[in-house]
């Protein structure tokens, strides 16, 4: 009698047990996105999908000591994406203000809060809350830009090896607190290959480097030899770019801005 009844919990347990994993599971895998007014916690190299945003901490920097700010200033940096449009954008409280920074991107005005927030108090030091607001409407309105697909998430590089990225696109260096960033094409003059040119041309970009906790510096590359332009050194690292593709075929149609891809190489 007794060891019948013990069957039957177990029938009827077992699959209880089962259900209750299975909600578990899926409750980790599929984490909500963060949402706007609403304390979110970050993370350095974690990106945070917004409905029409994607925000990620960079680091924190400090800068010297000065007269003006004896004790100093601590900044921390965020990357602020929308298609192919990014900015970096930062945070500090070192005037003893600590009051939200305010930032535009893709026709849109956004509030960063870090330390506190004016509606929802006091927050951790990992935590953010990011508003958008709308733009007045005396404001002249703004041309929408050209529909691209989301900015690239970011890679891992390995030293001596190459390694391509999309505009907006960064990578870091594995085991090192390096970054690279393709950050804009400013000129691609380059001969198409089914066209006759007086001169081959040349293509030029910018990219951002830093380290974490130190300000990014900008540098601009070139495809001319010639040109002397192809590499930059960053502290005790070199990196080199190594092509720009895809080559122009013909003059018209032009290359779609989001289909180019730089491709460089990071060495001692």
């Amino acid at each position: 009698m007794i060891l019948s009844t013990v069957k039957r919990i177990a029938k009827i347990t077992l699959p209880v047990v089962l259900l209750l994993l299975l909600m578990a599971a899926c409750s980790r895998t599929s984490p909500q996105s963060p949402l706007y007014g609403e304390k979110i916690r970050y993370a350095q190299g974690k990106p945070l999908a917004f409905p029409d945003v994607t925000l990620e901490f960079v680091g924190k920097r400090e800068t010297p000591l000065s007269a003006d700010y004896p004790q100093g200033m601590t900044f921390y940096d965020f990357k602020a994406y929308q298609g192919s449009q990014a900015k970096l954008i930062s945070w500090s409280a070192g005037t003893g203000d600590i009051g939200p920074t305010l930032f535009e991107l893709a026709g849109n005005s956004y509030v960063l809060e870090l330390a506190m927030s004016d509606e929802l108090g006091s927050l951790a030091e990992n935590e953010l809350v990011l508003w958008q607001e709308a733009i007045p409407v005396t404001e002249a309105p703004l041309v929408p830009p050209d529909p691209t697909p989301t900015a690239a998430p970011p890679i891992t590089v390995m030293l001596d090896e190459p390694f391509s990225l999309a505009l907006n696109q960064y990578g870091r260096l594995e085991d090192t607190e390096l970054g690279i960033e393709f950050y804009a094409l400013d000129e691609d003059t380059r001969c198409p290959q089914q066209e006759i040119c007086d001169s081959s041309g040349a293509a030029s970009l910018t990219i951002f480097v830093w380290k974490t906790n130190i300000e990014p510096i900008e540098y601009g590359l070139n495809t001319d030899p010639a040109a002397n332009k192809r590499s930059v050194t960053y502290d005790e690292y070199q990196i080199r770019l190594l092509s720009l593709e895809p080559y122009p075929q013909t003059s018209e149609p032009g290359i779609a801005i989001q289909d180019y891809r730089a491709t460089f190489v990071i060495s001692k």
